[in-house]
């Protein structure tokens, strides 16, 4: 393998191939790092690096940065190790390629783990696993698109043979007119045996488009379950990628702003959770949402929700998806709100989230024992009371806001579907 590596590495060089130079090199390392020829292997992945970086071949960059942080953990080097799987990864997160920044992920958690920075290791290994998953679930869609083509085949087949058996039954039926002008006698009978024979083929092609149908909902019931697993996938894709650029922000206000977007992309992941856990799409169990929603919210700021008093009541009610993300986000941005700004000086906090139905609207109500004035939240210019007020207007509300004995929020929702 070697020999042959050599001479494609000679005729590149040759005739100037720099991408056939470049990966000739670094076959000619896998070759050294299989023969356990260490040092070998690092002199020939890292002269096909310099070429990559020349011509700007990402793809090639990030397979050669991998080759090298590999040898490297071998070796038992795991600070260089990171430092390659780390500029692997920027790469890969920068142009979106899922594969490679699996296989960077798992190698950086690897790293970590043997250098001892196990929070830096899990948090990779969060991202290594959600990128698999996101594999996984590309396979599972075209397993359900192959499925979803055989059965419009299946269809086809299920049609011409019922066509076929209704021209039998045509035939049948003619033969048997033929029979009534020869035997007179037997008209009665004869007409009796041709409409019976009608009845049983409409029934029969009645069963078959029936059993059609029930397969047909049934695998719309299962690519409906995998979307929803997909987009929540791709929700928890972001949420990981917000919180690594966190980590990079110095200023205050910029890493609260990516904080409260974090939150909101939960929100959103969380009912898509919920959807696919519980293999019932038709709609969302509020009160169940609400409080994973909120006890999520506390730990996100670090507060333990032993310290509040929390008064949680949406009736039982379970809405539809379209109404249940908009009124999620509006319970987000108020709950955080409350939190962010309500509490100071307040011995034992208190928060009362609350939905019920009166004639023909949902009433929502969100209330604090803080210190918020009405004037301060009208006059509040803030990204998430625009979308407070946006998303209410989306359902139909009206926001009513007072401060007796704390804040007070009500919006009276009169564009929603129960389920």
């Amino acid at each position: 393998a070697l020999n042959y590596f050599n001479k494609c590495l000679k005729i590149s060089e040759e005739i100037k191939l720099i991408p056939g130079i470049s990966n000739s090199l670094n076959n000619i390392g896998n070759i050294y790092e299989a023969e356990n020829n260490i040092e070998a292997a690092l002199v020939n992945y890292k002269k096909s690096l310099v070429i990559r970086e020349k011509i700007n071949d990402q793809s090639g960059i990030i397979s050669s940065l991998l080759s090298i942080g590999g040898v490297l953990y071998k070796q038992g080097n795991y600070k260089k190790t990171i430092s390659y799987a780390l500029r692997a990864k920027e790469i890969a997160l920068k142009i979106g390629f899922t594969d490679e920044l699996k296989k960077t992920t798992n190698l950086l958690q690897k790293a970590y783990k043997k250098s001892g920075n196990y929070k830096a290791g899990w948090e990779a290994y969060e991202l290594y696993v959600t990128m698999k998953d996101s594999m996984l679930n590309i396979n599972n869609q075209k397993a359900v698109i192959k499925q979803d083509i055989q059965y419009e085949f299946d269809k086809k087949e299920a049609l011409a043979k019922v066509e076929h058996e209704k021209e039998l039954a045509i035939n049948t039926v003619e033969k048997k007119q033929q029979n009534m002008i020869i035997w007179a006698v037997s008209i009665g009978l004869i007409l009796i045996v041709g409409f019976s024979i009608i009845l049983i083929n409409r029934l029969r092609i009645s069963n078959a488009q029936k059993l059609v149908i029930e397969q047909k909902n049934a695998e719309n019931e299962l690519l409906l379950g995998e979307i929803h697993h997909r987009v929540k996938n791709n929700l928890q894709v972001i949420s990981s990628l917000l919180s690594l650029q966190e980590r990079n922000i110095d200023d205050v206000t910029a890493k609260a702003a990516i904080l409260e977007g974090k939150e909101r992309v939960k929100s959103m992941g969380l009912i898509h959770k919920m959807l696919y856990q519980n293999d019932n799409y038709s709609g969302v169990e509020m009160d169940e949402y609400v409080n994973n929603l909120v006890n999520s919210l506390l730990d996100s700021f670090g507060m333990d929700n032993d310290q509040f008093d929390l008064d949680i009541d949406f009736s039982k009610l379970k809405l539809d998806v379209d109404t249940a993300i908009p009124m999620g986000l509006i319970i987000n941005e108020l709950v955080i709100n409350a939190l962010k700004y309500a509490y100071t000086n307040t011995k034992s906090p208190a928060l009362k989230l609350k939905l019920n139905k009166k004639n023909d609207a949902l009433v929502l109500e969100i209330a604090d024992n803080g210190k918020g004035k009405v004037a301060d939240l009208e006059n509040a210019n803030s990204f998430g009371m625009k979308l407070v007020k946006s998303l209410s207007r989306q359902l139909g509300g009206k926001l009513l806001i007072n401060d007796e004995n704390g804040l007070n929020i009500q919006i009276n929702i009169t564009d929603f579907k129960l389920v």
